[in-house]
């Protein structure tokens, strides 16, 4: 059946660095070759007509986002399938209720959605989007936080900090679901 296939294909992935180290040309690479339909929740207006920002002028972010959120996954029943890109997420990930988050990354193969996280401080993002990763890109950080909640994702507890890139468009690609990882180099682009 279909709606099976469509469940077991279905992946969270995330994407981790400190600005201007490649994420977006990362993500858009990923996004461009995305066979389904794409939505980006884009607070930085970065995204052209892929992206929305769900929060009117003048209404409570976290009233709005719930609202969308909701909305999206018509509370459950999969009212939409496709790859939903949440850019930037540390900068709004807080106004939401940790459940709303964890009800989407836990049932987003049920719902029929994909998930791209990105962001810059991985110790800002839900532990449940990094424990339920399947892919992780990990970007140049020099902060001691963010390395530090790096080693507290399972799988990744033996993180040694030379394995973390330094150089700009440099990423430590790491498949969660088999434990492997691989350095990559990502073309930089100027819009990072």
């Amino acid at each position: 059946m279909e709606r099976d296939r469509l469940e077991r294909d279905r992946r969270i992935a995330v994407i981790v660095g400190a600005k201007r180290t490649g994420k977006t040309t990362l993500a858009r690479h990923l996004v461009d070759r995305y066979p389904g339909h794409v939505i980006v929740v884009d607070p930085a207006d970065e995204w052209g007509e892929l992206g929305v920002w769900p929060v009117p002028w003048g209404v409570r972010r976290r009233d709005a986002l719930l609202r969308w959120l909701g909305e999206l996954t018509a509370e459950g029943r999969g009212a939409w399938e496709g790859l939903l890109v949440l850019d930037d997420w540390d900068r709004y990930v807080a106004a939401v209720p940790g459940e709303s988050w964890t009800d989407l990354l836990v049932a987003n193969r049920h719902l029929g959605i994909d998930v791209l996280a990105i962001g810059h401080r991985p110790q800002a993002l839900p532990k449940e989007a990094l424990a339920n990763a399947d892919l992780l890109w990990i970007f140049a950080t020099r902060e001691r936080r963010a390395r530090d909640a790096l080693r507290d994702i399972p799988g990744l507890e033996d993180l040694e900090d030379a394995e973390i890139p330094t150089a700009t468009g440099e990423a430590l690609a790491v498949d969660m679901l088999v434990g492997s990882r691989v350095r990559v180099t990502v073309p930089f682009s100027a819009q990072d």
